[in-house]
């Protein structure tokens, strides 16, 4: 009866440690794909679908095109102004390929997850706590993004109308504040990225043969 009874308690507690770590598994990997879902689907919501990214594109020209306020470059403020204005253009194109990388390690990490659930496999405690770090900063990153939402994008399209001689001294300090935000953006952008892979090779380790 005592042996019964011992077999029994034994059999109990294996099964709730393998139901505890199964949830426990379950858990992670859908918060973990649910932050970085929510933080993709927020890199794109304050960038390529806000208006004011339109002009971006009004200072883009071609390279033998005029520039846009067609006046003498010899002009040191000028100079600074289209300088700037380029620098701008720099940091876009640099920011939306950062994005698309996001957007490409967003679907593989479905995917890996998917699959580790399908399989249903148990992650080592020390990588549930990497990911739940990873969780945490990519809070964390996303949060930052939304607190300096309007102060790139939005500035340069209040500008509109505004590209005069008299106007240049102000252009410049805001195209100055604009470029460190967007600076600021890209440096959060190659972060995430740096952790999405870092988590990405983590959980493909336990697929590869």
């Amino acid at each position: 009866m005592k042996a019964t009874k011992l077999l029994l308690i034994t059999i109990i507690g294996i099964l709730t440690l393998f139901l505890t770590v199964s949830c426990t598994e379950e858990n992670i990997l859908d918060s973990f794909e649910k932050e970085v879902s929510i933080f993709n689907d927020t890199s794109y919501t304050f960038n390529s679908l806000d208006p004011s990214i339109e002009s971006i594109n009004e200072l883009s020209y071609q390279k033998n095109s005029s520039p846009i306020l067609k006046l003498s470059d010899t002009e040191n403020e000028l100079i600074v102004f289209n300088e700037l204005r380029l620098e701008v253009i720099d940091l876009h194109d640099q920011i939306v390929l950062e994005r698309d990388k996001i957007k490409d390690s967003v679907q593989d990490s479905r995917e890996i997850i998917s699959v580790l659930k399908e399989k249903n496999y148990v992650l080592l405690e020390e990588d549930v706590t990497i990911l739940r770090s990873n969780i945490t900063e990519l809070k964390t990153m996303r949060r930052n993004l939304l607190n300096t939402r309007g102060d790139a994008y939005q500035r340069l399209y209040d500008l509109r109308g505004t590209y005069t001689r008299d106007n240049l001294t102000d252009i410049i300090s805001t195209y100055q504040e604009v470029i460190e935000v967007l600076k600021y953006r890209l440096e959060t952008f190659k972060n995430a990225n740096i952790l999405l892979q870092d988590s990405k090779d983590l959980l493909n380790d336990y697929l590869e043969s």
